[in-house]
């Protein structure tokens, strides 16, 4: 479902500007991911872990499995809800990068 990949890729692109900026990449975190996020799911798990939010990772990384069998060319069925969550995630991610890069200016 293309409109899950969209949404998908805008987490995708938050994690990826603020790891490489290292934002928040203190021992613990990079202890928790094993190296800075490079895959999926640890992209998901990194944004929930240095922004904070009330959201629990259990339920947004499987979001991962889905974009990656989707993007594998995987026959998959997106159900609202996690076509939902991915929205709700993307726009968080999104909000929350625009307000980091304004306090740190």
């Amino acid at each position: 479902m293309y409109s899950f990949l969209c949404f998908y890729k805008v987490i995708e692109q938050v994690s990826n500007d603020l790891a490489s900026n290292n934002y928040c990449l203190n021992d613990e975190i990079i202890r928790d991911l094993g190296e800075k996020p490079y895959n999926q799911k640890t992209k998901v798990y990194y944004l929930l872990k240095v922004i904070e939010n009330e959201w629990s990772a259990d339920e947004m990384i499987p979001l991962a499995d889905i974009r990656n069998k989707l993007a594998h060319g995987s026959d998959v069925e997106v159900s609202y809800e996690s076509l939902n969550l991915c929205q709700k995630l993307a726009f968080w991610a999104a909000e929350s990068f625009l307000e980091i890069t304004v306090a740190e200016k």
